[in-house]
């Protein structure tokens, strides 16, 4: 995965929140696009998370991103 994929689907029309999994297991996700910045050289990037924290990450160590299922909070009646 490159550095390239991350970056488009944080520009994505409309925007889908998503998990970044990095090499080392760690996961990070970007739930809003204003939540993530990419270096102009599109080697880190700075996400920001709800409780003010920030972690940067090395975009070419991405193994993957994940894009889960958007959930409305209603449940199926039986």
């Amino acid at each position: 995965m490159g550095p390239e994929r991350v970056r488009q689907a944080h520009r994505a029309q409309p925007f889908k929140p998503f998990i970044i999994h990095m090499g080392d297991g760690r996961q990070v996700s970007v739930e809003h696009p204003e939540f993530m910045a990419v270096s102009p050289t599109v080697h880190y990037a700075t996400i920001y998370k709800e409780d003010e924290s920030t972690e940067e990450i090395e975009l070419f160590l991405v193994t993957s991103l994940e894009f889960p299922a958007k959930s409305n909070g209603s449940r199926k009646k039986k």
